[in-house]
């Protein structure tokens, strides 16, 4: 089997529109884009997506509370059923009148992203930033949202990690995600900044340990960050299936329509809800051949590893 029925969990990009201009944006947001999900186009994915079955929705953006209509959007989507929505944000905008209006929607997560301690994080996403999104992040703790933290590693912030996440712990995170730098959008110009292999290692033993301490796993890493799985015998078979989850279990409707397997290869596209109905991009396997492919080649014919990951995505 090389895919489900309908994905598991979806991305959403709500739109382009951002109130920052972050130095590794992998959408490259400016007021020149304007890209956006309409809000009708929106709701008839939500239907679509509530038929499908479709466990957890991630809106994202560019900044999705830029949007007038995203407490509408919210609202609509918990009353269609979708059991685990998460809101991605920079939480500049989120004021207690606008955290008060998404408690009326019924989301209860919200994952707020920061890029380091104060001088660093600033740097990354303009001065005053790091101040004003802590402020707003302990507010929607106090109100009971149940908040994580998604921080781009790189070797600008890579030293910031381990005592932003303590520091976060404390505030009463839920979590903490780290994740690789994407090559597109403004993320292509800083890629000289990606960490090396050895400093993920460093970062990833050090994070085991401090979980360990808070007898949690607090710290995470995105499944593209660093990945040495232990593949028993009776594991094989479902370790080949969830292997690279793009096209298979997951999927993301970005700004202008377009359904790819992945954010961070946005090029490669499978259809665009514009054009057709996302049941019927999801539904054909030719749309999804990079993905849905189980032969693996070269060096990762070899790996032990190969079942896991499937090599990637393998164009």
């Amino acid at each position: 089997m090389n895919a489900l029925s309908a994905p598991i969990y979806m991305g959403i990009d709500l739109t382009e529109r951002c109130n920052l201009r972050c130095i590794h944006c992998r959408v490259s947001t400016s007021h020149e884009k304007v890209n956006e999900l309409p809000l009708e186009k929106v709701k008839q994915l939500m239907d679509e997506f509530a038929d499908l079955k479709v466990i957890q929705i991630i809106f994202s953006g560019g900044e999705p509370f830029i949007r007038e209509d995203i407490f509408e959007i919210l609202s609509y989507t918990t009353k269609k059923g979708i059991p685990d929505i998460i809101v991605v944000s920079n939480g500049i905008l989120l004021d207690s009148d606008k955290i008060e209006k998404l408690k009326s929607t019924g989301v209860k997560k919200v994952t707020i992203s920061l890029d380091g301690l104060k001088e660093v994080h600033d740097r990354i996403r303009g001065k005053g930033t790091f101040d004003k999104t802590i402020e707003n992040l302990k507010n929607l703790i106090k109100e009971d949202f149940e908040v994580s933290v998604t921080m781009i590693l790189t070797k600008l912030n890579k030293n910031d990690f381990l005592k932003l996440s303590k520091f976060l712990k404390k505030l009463g995170v839920k979590k903490v995600n780290a994740g690789n730098l994407m090559p597109c959008g403004r993320g292509e110009e800083l890629w000289a900044q990606s960490l090396e292999t050895k400093e993920k290692e460093e970062l990833f033993s050090k994070s085991k340990r401090i979980n360990l301490v808070f007898k949690k796993e607090f710290i995470s890493f995105e499944s593209s960050f660093l990945t040495k799985p232990n593949i028993s015998p009776s594991e094989k078979k479902i370790m080949q299936f969830f292997g690279c989850r793009g096209g298979r279990i997951y999927c993301a409707v970005l700004s202008n329509g377009d359904v790819v397997a992945c954010k961070m290869l946005p090029n490669l596209i499978a259809g665009n809800v514009f054009k057709n109905s996302f049941k019927d991009i999801w539904s054909l396997d030719k749309n999804w051949a990079v993905w849905r492919k189980n032969k693996l080649y070269g060096k990762c014919k070899i790996c032990k590893y190969g079942l896991a990951c499937r090599g990637g995505v393998r164009q």
